[in-house]
């Protein structure tokens, strides 16, 4: 596997991205509601960064990938959607490829009355993503190409990886 994002670099981001997110909410209560399984590494840093006691973390579970392609449909909790209501919510994503999970996820979470929706990715895929989903904060644009670490995997393996890494199944 090929190092795309090492280890440096990411600390460096993810302490900007955490900046920027702390002189957007101020001290306005807000919710990062982070993606699972995938974003944890990422939102456990970015949280520790964003340091704001007035900020909630929830986590849920979504799901639109099998093995290295994704299954075409995401499968969203409705009924876990309510409790967001009336609540500033910032998604917390490991990657936007299609933009199809957030799309369909940030759409629920305003149907539900969430009172604001903005997105957090470490990665966007963008000539794949075309604009179909805006995030508000990322980490890295890259290439379209299967990616590990950080949190990131390929069926529950190399999530461990300081770094991320262009996947080769060889």
């Amino acid at each position: 596997m090929k190092v795309l994002i090492d280890e440096t670099t990411i600390e460096r981001r993810v302490t900007e991205m955490a900046a920027d997110i702390r002189a957007l909410y101020g001290d306005t209560p807000f919710t990062l509601l982070v993606v699972l399984k995938g974003a944890f590494m990422f939102a456990a840093d970015l949280a520790r960064r964003i340091g704001a006691p007035h900020m909630r973390i929830e986590f849920i579970r979504l799901s639109s990938y099998r093995g290295t392609c994704s299954t075409g449909s995401v499968s969203v909790p409705a009924g876990e959607l309510a409790r967001y209501a009336g609540q500033d919510i910032l998604i917390v994503e490991d990657i936007v490829d299609t933009g199809l999970t957030l799309e369909v996820f940030s759409k629920a979470l305003t149907g539900a009355g969430a009172r604001s929706v903005r997105i957090c990715s470490f990665l966007e895929k963008s000539e794949v993503n075309k604009g179909r989903v805006k995030i508000d904060f990322l980490g890295f644009p890259i290439p379209d190409k299967f990616v590990v670490g950080y949190g990131l995997d390929c069926d529950e393996k190399h999530r461990d990886l300081p770094h991320v890494a262009i996947f080769d199944e060889d």
